[in-house]
């Protein structure tokens, strides 16, 4: 089982956050750095993957719309991929 937590200080941009993304989870090269490349990429995950959400991520106070279009990639890729969960924290 794969642990990661997200660390929001390194998501600041949509560009930073997508470069943070690829080397956090070890995507491709070919990693398109935008939300369809993410949902792409997190549904080919096969090894059982937990992400841990920061509170910032998850109640909006961070990154703004595109928080909010992030968390809800997130939250599709694990409904359609049984291999990958979400945990929401509380700090």
């Amino acid at each position: 089982m794969r642990e990661f937590t997200l660390d929001i200080n390194k998501m600041t941009s949509p560009a930073k956050t997508h470069a943070y993304l690829k080397e956090l989870l070890h995507f491709p090269e070919y990693y398109g750095g935008n939300l369809d490349a993410l949902h792409d990429c997190l549904g080919e995950i096969t090894t059982p993957t937990i992400i841990k959400i920061p509170k910032e991520l998850a109640d909006g106070t961070r990154l703004g719309a595109f928080g909010a279009r992030l968390l809800k990639v997130l939250r599709i890729a694990a409904e359609e991929n049984s291999a990958l969960q979400l945990r929401m924290l509380d700090k």
